[in-house]
């Protein structure tokens, strides 16, 4: 499978870690153990960094994010920031999310009935 084809939007929302990491880099700058810390806490699983990292790179290669690299406590990081295209894939694919879950979520809410 090439990395553009598995960069679409369609694609992307078959894979939920995916989808959580591009929600990490929407909302701004980060770290890819940031990610990972982040997932254990929000979501109470574990991101294996073999999924993270290669996904990350994955990005960049199709220039969907940048990195720089700065200094966290005594570590160097990559922290990485999405791109303008990058941002573009984020806004469709959540629209895209929105679209085909919201039914779903608001018939799961209970009414004011």
């Amino acid at each position: 499978m090439s990395y553009k084809s598995s960069l679409k939007p369609h694609k992307l929302l078959t894979d939920f870690n995916r989808i959580y990491i591009l929600t990490q880099l929407y909302q701004g700058p980060t770290y890819g153990y940031n990610i990972i810390t982040t997932a254990q806490t929000t979501l109470k699983k574990m991101l294996s960094p073999s999924a993270v990292y290669p996904f990350l790179e994955q990005l960049e290669t199709n220039g969907y994010l940048t990195y720089t690299i700065s200094l966290v406590g005594e570590k160097q990081r990559k922290i990485y920031q999405l791109t303008p295209k990058g941002q573009t894939l984020c806004h469709t694919l959540f629209q895209l999310f929105t679209t085909t879950f919201a039914p779903a979520i608001k018939a799961t809410q209970p009414s004011d009935a």
